[in-house]
């Protein structure tokens, strides 16, 4: 039986969709990836007001409530206006960006999107959905506290970026104590204005679907003034803890530090290297530490990129008793990629892996608006994809050896292990 695997395919040109773009008289930057396959819409408001730029719990709560009614649609009037419709809203922050996004039928979006501009911009907020829902996310991070998973990130994350870092913070159910409706409205005010976002459109887009977009049209700014912020000083120095969690029969590893984020030139690399380690079912670690030792039932490498820093990461749920041979295998797992060759045959694998992988960015709709988002928020374009399929192909031994060398050394990598009490 052969088992060799097939020989990649990279004798091909992604080219992955069109985006186009809607001049606005407003000013507003309106995107369209046009999908005739589809009769849904999905518009997207995309506002560089993630929790970097303020109180991380107070944006986390306006998320959380700003479609709980708008000033002329109040109440349940405005989600019953959604709902009968079969829509539905929502409102997502991350560290650099909110993002509001209405999906419906395109048949109802002419109807529907004047509602949706309404919650986003005129905003009920009203302090009794305020207050119940602030008790409610209290709850939840209250119980998530016992998750072996949330006790290590509350120390690994400020650990690697510092407690002063718009990228160090956390969230706890104290944060929320003193919360008021006044915090939101202020956050609105400063934030939610249509100098300070885009509008991403996904769907079958036509001339009709264009000439509906009037209301978001007629929106005007407040006056927005940009804010910049600085990441802090911060000398870091890794740390090595042990945790106890009285409420789990099994252990946690999470380690790591900062890095390059996605529009650093070694990016690509990093991210294919990352893979390597621990990215896919066949990789180093995947294939010690479970498949070999049988300590994890999944153990996960990553990358991954804010606007101003990057984070790599190890984590692993655990056999209870066998922290320190992970540790060890972990270590020893990143020392051959930093020091010996790749295969060829496992360096094919990789490649027709990473090769998959690229290609299904652009399946489907939502996931070709996923593409547009992860390089436009960067600053970067369509290409990052041509480039990244570039360096597949190009992928050698020496790369990979450069790379690890370059930016995965255990020993400056902060380790947090959960243990059962």
């Amino acid at each position: 039986m052969n088992l060799s695997p097939p020989d990649i395919k990279s004798d091909f040109k992604i080219k992955p969709f069109d985006i186009n773009e809607i001049n606005m008289s407003n000013g507003l930057n309106c995107y369209t990836i046009n999908n005739l396959n589809t009769e849904i819409i999905k518009f997207n408001l995309v506002f560089k007001a993630g929790t970097k730029y303020g109180n991380a719990a107070a944006i986390t709560l306006f998320s959380k409530v700003v479609f709980d009614g708008s000033i002329n649609y109040k109440g349940n009037l405005f989600s019953e206006n959604i709902d009968r419709k079969g829509a539905y809203v929502f409102c997502k922050p991350n560290a650099d960006y909110l993002i509001f996004t209405l999906v419906c039928q395109k048949k109802d979006f002419k109807e529907l999107l004047p509602v949706f501009l309404d919650g986003v911009f005129h905003p009920e907020l009203s302090e009794n959905n305020i207050n119940s829902t602030k008790k409610r996310e209290q709850n939840s991070l209250a119980e998530a506290l016992q998750y072996n998973s949330v006790i290590a990130e509350h120390i690994f994350i400020p650990a690697v970026f510092g407690t002063n870092s718009p990228y160090g913070k956390v969230l706890r159910p104290e944060h929320f104590n003193d919360l008021t409706q006044k915090d939101l409205i202020a956050f609105h005010h400063a934030y939610i204005d249509i100098n300070n976002c885009y509008a991403l459109i996904s769907g079958e887009i036509d001339e009709l679907l264009k000439g509906i977009l009037g209301p978001l049209d007629e929106i005007i700014s407040k006056g927005f003034t940009v804010s910049k912020v600085e990441l802090g000083g911060f000398d870091y120095s890794p740390i090595n803890q042990l945790i106890e969690n009285p409420y789990s029969s099994q252990s946690y590893i999470l380690m790591g530090s900062k890095t390059i984020t996605k529009n650093h030139p070694d990016y690509i690399d990093l991210k294919i290297v990352t893979t390597l380690l621990g990215g896919y079912i066949g990789s180093r670690l995947m294939q010690n530490i479970r498949e070999k030792s049988g300590y994890t039932y999944d153990i996960s490498a990553s990358v991954a990129g804010s606007e101003q820093v990057g984070l790599f990461r190890i984590d692993s749920e655990i056999q209870k008793g066998k922290e320190k041979e992970v540790l060890l295998e972990i270590e020893n797992e990143i020392n051959r990629i930093r020091n010996e060759a790749i295969s060829e045959k496992e360096l094919l694998r990789l490649k027709n892996y990473m090769m998959g992988e690229l290609m299904s960015i652009f399946d489907g709709m939502f996931a070709r608006e996923g593409a547009f988002l992860s390089v436009h928020n960067f600053g970067l374009d369509l290409s990052f994809y041509n480039r990244f399929q570039n360096s597949i192909k190009e992928l050698n031994e020496s790369t990979i050896m450069d790379i690890a060398n370059r930016y995965l050394n255990f020993e400056l990598f902060s380790k947090i292990t959960v243990v059962p009490k």
